[in-house]
């Protein structure tokens, strides 16, 4: 059987799930006022992976402007099985597209076996696991992930791996490579009063000037940061387990009135650990900010990386850039960051 035959075959099983997909518990939020409905099987799975998107819900809105069915039980990993492994076989844990023609996308994660699936033609998704058990912290705190990062960018939006602040009505990118003390720099902020939208992910738009969007209210700190900040300890929600994981935060339990749906985007930061000197902000090259902005997106981003990479590219000519050294007096970076806004 070639190709389009397996294509074919699991596509008609998949549009099958999707009718059949009980809807004994169905979530709906809103992303640039589109309406969004998600149907869960039962309300164990909706209340595991609905948590990360609640301060974004709405009342229901009929149609919706996109829906995504979930389903996770042992039998149904099936479908799974009606693609074709794809072409090259990618990393362990990785998120693998082995299909994207523009109306229909597909990727499959490897360890958990976890089955996305876009119809962008008639505004339904899919996504499938054989035991929601299976599905790792990173999964569960950015549900759907892959879905609407494909979704979105049929609107003209991106998400970009980078954490999201606003303070007096402009907005900025925490951006850089893992381990920069991007989340450590967010939550920081977030405990010294200024807004967040995001830790791991946030959406950009660029309708009439760039601007900042908010998709999950979740953020990951190592052991050491979260001991360094015991008011965050109010908001774990999955704790981590082995020593070098970290711990799942939901920012809005703790900090609700800091949470913050969109804004302008006016800056880009990029932190930098140096515990060797002060606090200290610098002005940086549109090259500098995307060799340290590009990999991050790129490597977890399931689908077209090249456009992705030509809007990283032009954010970096557009905008303000900076680095902010964070250096042995962390208690500073908060005023130094709210200083940065309100001096553009």
């Amino acid at each position: 059987m070639n190709f389009m035959d397996y294509l074919s075959a699991g596509l008609q099983v998949v549009r099958s799930a999707i009718e059949e997909t009980p809807g004994d518990f169905v979530f709906h939020f809103a992303l640039f006022g589109q309406p969004i409905r998600v149907i869960f099987p039962d309300r164990q799975s909706g209340s595991r992976l609905t948590p990360a998107l609640a301060h974004l819900g709405i009342p229901p809105v009929d149609p919706p402007a996109l829906t995504i069915c979930c389903r996770f039980q042992p039998g149904f990993s099936d479908i799974n099985r009606r693609f074709p492994p794809p072409e090259k076989p990618g990393r362990p844990g990785e998120d693998i597209p082995f299909f994207d023609n523009g109306d229909i996308y597909l990727s499959l994660h490897r360890a958990s076996g976890t089955l996305s699936f876009l119809d962008l033609r008639q505004n339904c998704a899919f996504y499938s696991a054989p035991d929601l058990g299976r599905l790792s912290p990173a999964q569960i705190a950015a549900p759907c992930k892959d879905l609407l990062h494909r979704w979105l960018e049929e609107q003209g939006r991106y998400l970009i791996h980078a954490a999201g602040l606003a303070h007096g009505g402009r907005g900025m990118l925490l951006a850089g490579a893992g381990g920069s003390g991007k989340s450590t720099t967010a939550f920081r902020c977030l405990s010294a009063g200024l807004q967040y939208l995001g830790d791991d992910y946030v959406v950009i738009g660029n309708q009439d000037g760039y601007s900042l969007h908010s998709l999950y209210q979740t953020g990951k700190l190592d052991a050491r940061s979260l001991d360094g900040m015991p008011v965050l300890k109010k908001g774990v929600w999955i704790p981590a387990v082995d020593p070098g994981q970290k711990t799942v935060l939901l920012a809005g339990s703790v900090f609700h009135r800091n949470m913050q749906k969109q804004c302008p985007l006016d800056a880009i930061v990029f932190p930098r650990i140096d515990d060797t000197v002060p606090t200290a902000v610098r002005e940086i090259s549109p090259r500098e900010a995307y060799l340290a902005m590009a990999p991050g997106t790129l490597f977890q981003q399931a689908g077209r990386k090249r456009k992705v990479s030509m809007m990283l590219a032009e954010l970096s000519r557009s905008l303000p850039l900076f680095e902010i050294t964070l250096g042995h007096t962390p208690q500073r970076v908060p005023a130094a960051l709210k200083d940065l806004l309100r001096n553009l």
